[in-house]
């Protein structure tokens, strides 16, 4: 994920995780802040412009979402919809001047905040690891926060809160690296001469507005000695030409926009409008070049849908050669530039789907699958994952199926051919999992291998050691089947007399394995059962464990292509689980799966059979 670039971003990224709750578990109702020092006040602002669901404790005043106790439990419970956050958005609750200690003292909690004391049950605390309130020196050095090497001297500190409120919105990566001390804080605190330009440039008339009269004299002064301009005289139009044709200082102040311009919004439309000295100045600092371009690239693609799949991968990689330099424009940063960002996974599917899977035997096939097969599915994904504009996700929608439908289906025909041939060699390439000592098995329905691919790399982030591997599913590929032959219990179940229903039967009872026979079986077997939450110490048992997390195929069937923006989120929450239980003792976590699936935007072609032609017709079949 891309690391914030400001204050701002980091303490608001922070916010949103500390919402996340664990699986099963509900969201809480809001999130609690502390702050007993009021240290973040500063921040303040520049935190509610950025996010509308940030409310403050204190006198009542509805334009800065603030108000008493009782109006923040209304905004909880949302019974002030003009002011309430969007929905599905946590409130987030900024209380100045009250400590974690104070809620917590229940009746000896400062009466005009009592009616929050509740929300410590239904909602969550952003607080440390320890449990203290965040401050401001505890957060800019804490891995948990910004990361900065801080002097720990009073000197420092004092230096530090004075530039808060320049620090909000100033470039993070300038200061990693090296150790800050008072004087690096004080040069953010003295006079900037470009961030101000920015600033005045982006919004004339507010940062004027701000400004008392010597200080606008003084910033006109610099203006006209070191930038050549009048600020009073020639006015933010003639800024916009001297940036967009930069020369002497203007390339600084190029630059400086180019590090952090989320926090300009003003100077695109300025730079819209400025005029270009000749046709040598940089197209990348042109908005409306990249705007053409990306309408260029719009009609380009709508046009590749129709071709045949050779010509549209083809096509596909073109676009990308001549579009790549627009990633890394301005204009990209700013989200003007879709297109040209879907490129990359969509130009990693073209080149990938050239060719489907090889192998002359089922296990060759499924070998060629998990070396390199299964980087096609994963840039399908990516692709539909890319847009989020309504209008860009339907057509990148219609290019990942002109590229992705005929690599599945050439690969899946040669599959089934394979198979119908040697049903012999597919039952031996299908096999179970078997309970080992001090191992935890964590089945997670529908982890397809790609998807399996994006959890490595989440725990080896999390610093892990990690080893993915493949196993062949049964048929038919469904949960009914599949799960069982996943399980410890898999020696214990023999196929089924009846093929209406998939499921496999206990040898010995000659019952259909259901979820609550399967958890029998192994707990009969020495098998600990852990429920999904369940986080006790792990038992030295010579036949591990069980548990279950995940929703990926549940969330498939009801959500359809909406399930590529849940994907990461269960990720997370198997890459959580994982970690749990490590921590709770076991040396071993192994994380299994029943069978994949396929995702194609406008699904699969598909053949209406007649209820009397077959023996069983499940709804999506």
């Amino acid at each position: 994920m891309t690391q914030p670039a400001t204050l701002v971003e980091t303490v608001l990224a922070a916010l949103m995780a500390a919402q996340r709750s664990a699986e099963g578990v509900a969201p809480p109702v809001a999130l609690l802040w502390t702050d007993a020092d009021c240290q973040w006040r500063p921040l303040l602002a520049a935190l509610q412009k950025a996010s509308p669901q940030l409310y403050v404790l204190g006198e009542y005043d509805v334009n800065h979402r603030t108000g008493p106790a009782i109006w923040l439990k209304c905004i909880v419970e949302r019974t002030l919809p003009d002011v309430a956050p969007p929905a599905g958005m946590v409130p987030i609750l900024y209380l100045p001047g009250v400590s974690r200690q104070d809620l917590r003292a229940g009746g000896d909690c400062p009466a005009p905040v009592q009616p929050l004391i509740e929300l410590q049950y239904r909602g969550a605390p952003w607080h440390q690891r320890n449990g203290r309130d965040w401050t401001v020196e505890a957060f800019l050095s804490s891995e948990d926060g910004v990361g900065l090497d801080i002097a720990l001297d009073n000197r420092t500190r004092e230096a530090m809160m004075r530039a808060l409120p320049v620090l909000a919105t100033e470039p993070l990566a300038p200061l990693r690296g090296h150790r800050l001390e008072a004087d690096d804080f004080d040069r953010l605190s003295v006079g900037d001469p470009i961030r101000d330009l920015l600033g005045w440039m982006s919004e004339p008339e507010a940062f004027q507005g701000r400004c008392a009269p010597a200080r606008w004299e003084t910033f006109r002064n610099i203006c006209v000695r070191e930038f050549g301009f009048d600020p009073d005289k020639d006015g933010p139009a003639r800024a916009g030409d001297l940036m967009l044709n930069g020369n002497g200082k203007w390339e600084a102040v190029w630059r400086r926009f180019r590090d952090a311009p989320r926090g300009y919004p003003g100077i695109a439309e300025l730079l819209r409008n400025a005029k270009p000295r000749d046709l040598l100045v940089d197209r990348a600092r042109q908005p409306q070049v990249n705007e053409e371009q990306e309408a260029h690239l719009r009609y380009a693609l709508e046009a590749a849908i129709a071709l045949p799949h050779e010509g549209v991968c083809d096509r596909i990689l073109a676009l990308e050669a001549e579009n790549k330099d627009r990633r890394g424009w301005v204009w990209a940063d700013l989200g003007y530039s879709t297109l040209a960002h879907a490129l990359e996974p969509l130009s990693r599917l073209a080149k990938l789907a050239r060719s489907p899977l090889g192998g002359i035997s089922l296990k060759g096939m499924a070998a060629d699958y998990a070396a390199e097969g299964w980087r096609c599915d994963r840039a399908a994904l990516d692709s539909m994952n890319h847009a989020k504009a309504p209008a860009d996700s339907a057509l990148i929608a219609k290019v990942v199926r002109a590229l992705y439908a005929p690599w599945l289906d050439k690969s899946a025909r040669k599959f089934q051919e394979l198979a119908t041939q040697n049903e012999t060699e597919y039952r031996q390439l299908v096999s179970g999992v078997d309970a080992e000592p001090e191992t935890c098995v964590v089945f997670a329905d529908g982890l397809r291998f790609d998807v399996a691919g994006m959890l490595q790399e989440r725990l080896e982030q999390r610093g892990l050691t990690v080893k993915l591997s493949h196993r062949i599913a049964p048929v038919p590929t469904v949960t009914a089947t599949a799960k069982p032959i996943a399980s410890p219990a898999h020696a214990a179940c023999e196929r089924g007399a009846s093929s209406e229903d998939f499921t496999p039967i206990l040898s010995i009872s000659k019952q259909s394995v259901n979820a609550s026979r399967l958890r029998d079986e192994m707990a009969r077997q020495g098998v600990e059962i852990l429920e999904p939450e369940e986080t006790t110490l792990a038992a030295k048992t010579d036949k591990g464990g069980w548990t279950e997390i995940g929703h990926l195929d549940e969330m498939g069937h009801s959500l359809g292509i909406a399930l590529v923006r849940q994907i990461e989120v269960e990720v997370e929450a198997i890459a959580d689980r994982v970690s749990a239980l490590l921590g709770t003792g076991w040396t071993r976590v192994r994380v299994v799966t029943d069978h994949g699936w396929l995702l194609v935007p406008g699904g699969m072609p598909k053949v209406e059979l007649p209820a009397y032609l077959v023996a069983t017709k499940w709804a999506r079949c």
